[in-house]
């Protein structure tokens, strides 16, 4: 079931610290704009497609908390991979003075065998 959850799992990425409300409603729309203008429009040729995001499954966070995870699954792999590959490049990425982070999104099974367990606290 494992190996299900993580093949289901692989073209997502995990955008983290992307303030609440800002997508209006509209997340996959909001992420297919937010990407080229975090990482730099000159390195996308054509719009990023995004089949589908939300938010993470948690409660609605109260005031000075931490926003919720917004999950995205990505229409192609080599998106994905490049995306990661010029977050990695460009890092740190700011939006409206926050601090984004992009992950891809593993299993809790994943992250724990994995060394550096930083992906837990997001």
């Amino acid at each position: 079931i494992n190996d299900l959850e993580g093949r289901s799992r692989r073209l997502n990425l995990r955008f983290v610290r992307i303030a609440e409300g800002e997508e209006k409603g509209q997340t996959t729309s909001f992420l297919g704009e937010l990407i080229p203008q975090l990482l730099g429009r000159e390195n996308f040729s054509k719009p990023v497609k995004v089949d589908r995001a939300r938010q993470s499954l948690q409660p609605k966070p109260g005031v000075g908390e931490k926003p919720h995870t917004i999950i995205a699954r990505m229409h192609y792999a080599w998106d994905k991979e490049y995306i990661l590959k010029l977050y990695h490049q460009k890092a740190p990425v700011f939006y409206k003075g926050s601090r984004v982070f992009i992950y891809n999104d593993y299993t809790v099974d994943v992250l724990t065998q994995r060394p550096g367990k930083l992906f837990l606290q997001c």
